[in-house]
């Protein structure tokens, strides 16, 4: 029997807590960057039943998987690193999914609260690390009262966990199956809101497919020209959804060029167009944000509304006028695949080459821009993911 030390005790109570709180937040993934400082942890999750542990030998990587699998099953997924810079490497996903509002946790090993400041090795100010793109820091020591959350928000949350040593790994697990959090509160019933009679057409991007699913008879109802980028997951032959073809158009910059509008409505997440963008100088152009993002995804105030995701079901009540889409002229629409060799014409070969019902992630900002111009003819079925948070 191994004799436990009264710090390796009161380490065993809080990694406990830690571990008992992920499960009750519905955490059922941890992506794991092993080191000395988060050993403890690591000891107690190979002891737990019901919770899936991917390793990692660096951590931004292990970040932007747990990125990848929350896109993949809109679960929370957790990801665990040791102190010190460890820790800094997850910002460029905590970024993206500030900006995503994904339920990304971080879980951060520390040296206790008493090194903050002192220059010692392996002890950097962890608390609040990610600034703005975390919700406020939960900052756990032996000792300290704390009131762990039953359930994740649609933003990152920071967890950083101090702890003393002797850093003993003979931490007992958990069985994450039987811890539950509370069910999901019932959503908000619709804001009370008004659309502008004026000639409108939607832009939508960054839908799940059950997000899409929910928005298709609501498009199909309305009739308006819908511009759809890839992560939309309106194009293509879905079973249990209305045939929104004859609405469709893409929402690239060459097909946007022939739209006259007076109001967009944009439903999910910002478009990554050059011609939203240029929606800034555009005050005469209305826009309602339809979203479960709080994000409006322009600077000017007027003419903006942004309503949460809720307001979705009330959109199929309005009968707008829709707006005039002309088709771009012939020499700005791309040449056949035989006439070049250039990136269009891969991202063509591409998309002609998925199977129905496959899942594709465009990994940067050029893919998906590009992907946006080759989607229509999709094979029925297929879901686009990305990293869209930070539209770079």
């Amino acid at each position: 029997m191994v004799e436990t030390r009264p710090d390796s005790r009161m380490n065993t109570h809080i990694i406990r807590s830690l571990l008992t709180a992920l499960a009750r937040m519905g955490v059922s993934e941890i992506c794991v960057a092993a080191g000395a400082r988060n050993a403890p942890v690591i000891a107690a999750l190979m002891e737990s039943e019901g919770v899936k542990l991917w390793n990692f030998f660096e951590e931004r990587s292990a970040a932007f998987f747990a990125l990848g699998r929350i896109l993949a099953d809109r679960a929370p997924v957790a990801v665990l690193t040791t102190s010190g810079t460890a820790a800094a490497e997850l910002l460029p996903a905590v970024i993206e999914a500030h900006y995503q509002g994904l339920p990304l946790v971080l879980v951060t090993a520390d040296r206790p609260r008493r090194f903050r400041g002192s220059g010692a090795p392996q002890a950097i100010e962890q608390k609040d690390l990610f600034g703005p793109y975390a919700g406020p820091c939960l900052d756990v020591e032996t000792g300290a009262s704390l009131s762990w959350p039953t359930r994740t928000s649609g933003r990152p949350l920071h967890i950083n966990l101090c702890l003393e040593e002797p850093l003993d790994t003979n931490q007992p697990g958990i069985d994450f199956l039987a811890h539950h959090g509370p069910p999901p509160p019932k959503p908000p019933k619709p804001p009370v809101f008004q659309l502008p009679a004026l000639p409108s057409a939607v832009l939508a991007s960054g839908l799940s497919p059950l997000e899409a699913d929910a928005a298709a008879p609501v498009l199909a109802r309305m009739g308006l020209p819908v511009f759809a980028e890839a992560t939309a997951n309106l194009w293509g032959a879905w079973p249990d959804r209305p045939d929104l073809a004859a609405l469709l158009h893409p929402a690239d910059d060459a097909a946007l060029s022939g739209l006259d509008a007076a109001h967009i409505l944009r439903l999910g997440g910002v478009p990554a167009s050059r011609w939203w963008r240029d929606l800034e100088n555009r005050p005469d152009i209305h826009v309602t944000n339809v979203s479960r993002l709080p994000f409006p995804g322009l600077a000017r105030r007027e003419h903006v509304q942004t309503l949460p995701w809720t307001a979705l079901s009330a959109l199929g009540k309005y009968r707008l006028p829709a707006a005039t889409v002309s088709l771009p002229p012939a020499d700005a629409l791309p040449p056949p695949l035989e006439e070049t060799l250039g990136e269009m014409a891969w991202m063509r070969a591409l998309a002609a080459s998925i199977p129905a019902g496959a899942q594709v992630f465009l990994g940067n900002s050029l893919p998906v821009r590009e992907f946006n111009s080759v989607v229509p003819g999709i094979a029925p079925g297929v879901s686009f993911l990305a990293n869209r948070g930070a539209n770079g």
